[in-house]
């Protein structure tokens, strides 16, 4: 079980966050986003991305996604965190 703190009740971020999931569905090999926080005072953004096993460099993934974001969003910085489709 995780528990995730998430703020996308200011209009900016509601923004930023359709625009991640925009880009995320680009990307079938990247299953799921969660952990999605924005940090206005220190224009941080993290979240976690969820990469299936048959993605070939799951990093790289991460880090075209966090790029695309800040091309968008050029004063954020985007810090993202790449998790393993495992299950019990």
């Amino acid at each position: 079980m995780g528990i995730y703190a998430a703020n996308t009740d200011d209009d900016e971020y509601a923004v930023m966050k359709e625009h991640l999931s925009e880009i995320i569905r680009e990307h079938p090999e990247i299953l799921q986003m969660h952990g999605y926080y924005a940090d206005k005072e220190r224009h941080l953004v993290t979240f976690d991305l969820v990469i299936g096993f048959e993605a070939d460099d799951a990093q790289a993934l991460c880090n075209t996604v966090t790029a695309q974001m800040k091309e968008a969003f050029p004063a954020y910085t985007f810090y993202a965190v790449v998790d393993s489709d495992v299950s019990d």
